[in-house]
């Protein structure tokens, strides 16, 4: 995630502090801290600005803004300092400029007081949703991060055998942030429970629909990301693919242009998925297909153990154990791709089984009793070679693209 020196610092109180509360809901809010709405019938004089970091769980306090005379002014802020900045009624807008020149963009939206939005870095992939409350503070100084509303009891809905939990927690906090992960959830559990396509279709739009609390571009996002999600859990790839077309047809283009790298992952997931359904179908040339497409994914990139792990399924399949042997093996024999695999495939498929469990066996069937450890390491160490060393000479070659911030992220259950 895109940060500033001081909300870095505040990222590591967070952890510090277990997320401890940064300010006390005011009397007469609700649980997010937001003002009642038969509580609040004007704008207070000074409002605090909250970013919220879903994937940690974590809102940073990132500014302060006063409002006199019907004009707005930032008195402390995370996010540089205000190129433009206005607050009323019910909307709130600010552009500012930080010390490394990134120019963030901030709006939000509400009645009766609550206040509701989201930020983005002109030409980054990251979006966050915000929120402002009242606050009688003038510094952000002694405030520090807070826990998210509903992120224990998101836990215990993400852990329940069935979806109702989730749905009962998106129904019941729907106004929390949290809510929004809680969607994309649902999405993801849906392979789970084998739903048909509109089902799918319905926890999309449901999404959509929550997101629009948080403004018209987190809409945007969130239509992007259903389709995402459903790639990355390999389910229902042509309802993802026609989703993922309609979710780029709304896009303007300084957002296509931002989320280049996050719309780059939705079709090389898709990609996957896609193949993935052809390997296994009846279609000898779509196999055929499938299989050229995803040789060459792994040709270009040795990071992808997902489809290396297909690959070598497939080689399985068709009784070609010596290139499944070194499938498997070059997953084992690149450092840290085995456990990336794992984090991955596991949150899907608990039983998944380990590449270096498949290569052991495939191992022993074809090198026998005979073959010793050093046999085998010796294979492992030729892998290594021929496919990191000619990984990083590609590395090598490759010219920089620029700085744009490149939004990472895992889905837990995300993105």
């Amino acid at each position: 995630m895109k940060q500033l020196p001081r909300l870095a610092v505040l990222a590591a109180l967070a952890v510090v502090l277990g997320c401890g509360s940064g300010t006390a809901p005011t009397e007469g809010t609700t649980g997010d801290g937001v003002p009642a709405a038969d509580e609040q019938a004007t704008p207070p004089e000074r409002w605090l600005v909250w970013l919220i970091d879903i994937r940690r769980r974590v809102e940073f306090p990132a500014a302060i803004v006063e409002v006199s005379d019907g004009k707005a002014e930032l008195l402390d802020s995370l996010v540089g300092e205000a190129d433009s900045i206005s607050l009323a009624d019910g909307e709130f807008h600010l552009r500012s400029t930080d010390e490394e020149q990134d120019t963030f963009d901030i709006v939000a939206t509400g009645t009766s007081g609550e206040l509701r939005g989201n930020a983005v870095i002109d030409g980054a992939s990251s979006i966050w949703p915000i929120r402002l409350e009242p606050t009688e503070e003038k510094s952000l100084e002694a405030l520090r991060p807070d826990s998210i509303s509903g992120v224990d009891a998101f836990g215990e809905a993400l852990s329940e055998p069935t979806p109702k939990g989730l749905e009962d927690f998106v129904k019941s906090r729907s106004t929390s942030a949290m809510a929004l992960l809680a969607s994309e959830a649902l999405i993801a559990a849906s392979q789970r429970e084998e739903l048909d396509d509109e089902a799918v279709r319905g926890r999309a739009a449901a999404y959509e629909k929550l997101a629009e609390k948080w403004g018209d571009r987190y809409v945007a996002y969130a239509r992007v990301r259903s389709p995402l999600v459903l790639a990355r859990v390999g389910y229902a790839p042509q309802l993802a693919r026609k989703l993922a077309d309609s979710a780029k047809e709304g896009l303007d283009e300084d957002l296509a242009k931002s989320w280049e790298p996050i719309l780059d992952e939705l079709d090389q997931k898709l990609a996957i998925a896609e193949a993935t359904l052809a390997l296994t179908g009846e279609d000898e040339s779509a196999r055929d297909d499938a299989r050229t497409k995803l040789e060459a994914m792994v040709a270009e990139d040795s990071a992808m153990s997902e489809v290396a792990y297909l690959l070598a399924e497939d080689a399985e399949r068709r009784g070609d154990k010596e290139r499944a042997l070194a499938l498997y093996g070059e997953i084992v024999a690149l450092p840290g791709l085995e456990a990336s695999f794992w984090r991955a495939a596991s949150s899907v498929d608990e039983e998944v089984e380990l590449p270096s469990d498949r290569f052991d066996r495939l191992w022993k069937e074809l090198r026998g009793e005979d073959a010793t450890d050093e046999d085998r390491e010796l294979f492992l160490s030729k892998r290594y070679e021929e496919r990191a060393f000619v990984f990083a000479d590609e590395e090598k070659r490759v010219e920089p693209s620029g700085n744009r911030v490149s939004l990472v992220e895992l889905f837990t259950g995300t993105t």
